[in-house]
């Protein structure tokens, strides 16, 4: 779907940061009656984010200069689309989070770093719905 460069990222960490971030989503989770996307962890750079309806996924994939997102589907419902929409602009604003909310703790606490303040913002626009 699209991806944003950044100056520096702490793989692991932050992987497993928005990992459970997506777990404690409400109806994004199990405990939830029909729950919208079930996670999973997938080798050591990707959270797989399958679909209630089986109609598509997205991948998003962490490496060291970017984030990606991917979406696997031949032909996503609109509901997939529109939910897809939502769960990536949370996504993007827990980001944001981790990119400016430890600027107090400094530089070097960071799970993530941007190459400019407004690369989260600017990859907005290519969220579909948003």
């Amino acid at each position: 779907i699209f991806f944003f460069l950044v100056k520096r990222i702490r793989i692991k960490g932050l992987r497993l940061l928005m990992y459970l971030y997506l777990l404690g989503k409400p109806g994004y989770n199990s405990d939830a009656i029909e729950p919208a996307w079930s996670f999973e962890k997938v080798g050591t750079r990707e959270i797989d984010c399958v679909y209630k309806d089986g109609s598509g996924a997205m991948i998003i994939a962490f490496f060291k200069d970017r984030i990606a997102f991917h979406r696997y589907g031949a032909e996503p419902s609109m509901d997939y689309l529109i939910d897809e929409a939502i769960l990536m602009e949370e996504f993007m604003n827990e980001l944001h989070s981790c990119a400016f909310d430890t600027l107090d703790r400094g530089l070097d606490v960071r799970l993530l770093e941007l190459n400019s303040p407004s690369v989260i913002e600017d990859s907005r626009i290519e969220i579909p719905f948003a």
